[in-house]
């Protein structure tokens, strides 16, 4: 089988090594963050570099990214990183931007970009 990604926001998902059900067995979880709220809306983007999140009646966005580089290395090796987890230099990390919204978040959708704008 392929690499595949597998991640989780918010409550324990991934179950303990060993208890996986015969139908998951092509899952690995690869990264998880315990955020403040729980993620109800969750949407990648159409070229899934990104993926947004937000928790029910929220009114800011998390535009989340894979960080390709770490600032402070010997500093993310040892502590806790403010997204929920230690960090090596061969895991994957995401950090996230937020963006507001002026109601509650109901729903979160992408739109598709024209192959010329930048990223």
């Amino acid at each position: 089988m392929g690499g595949g990604v597998k991640f989780e926001i918010g409550e324990d998902v991934c179950p303990p090594q060993g208890a996986l059900l015969e139908e998951d067995r092509g899952w690995e979880c690869i990264w998880k963050c315990h955020t403040a709220t729980p993620v109800v809306h969750m949407a990648f983007s159409p070229d899934g570099t990104l993926f947004a999140t937000s928790g029910k009646s929220d009114r800011l966005v998390k535009i989340w990214f894979e960080n390709k580089q770490l600032l402070f290395p010997s500093k993310s090796v040892d502590h806790p990183m403010s997204y929920g987890g230690q960090s090596t230099f061969n895991e994957i990390n995401y950090g996230f931007v937020y963006v507001a919204h002026p109601r509650a978040v109901t729903n979160l959708s992408w739109r598709k970009t024209s192959k010329y704008m930048p990223k």
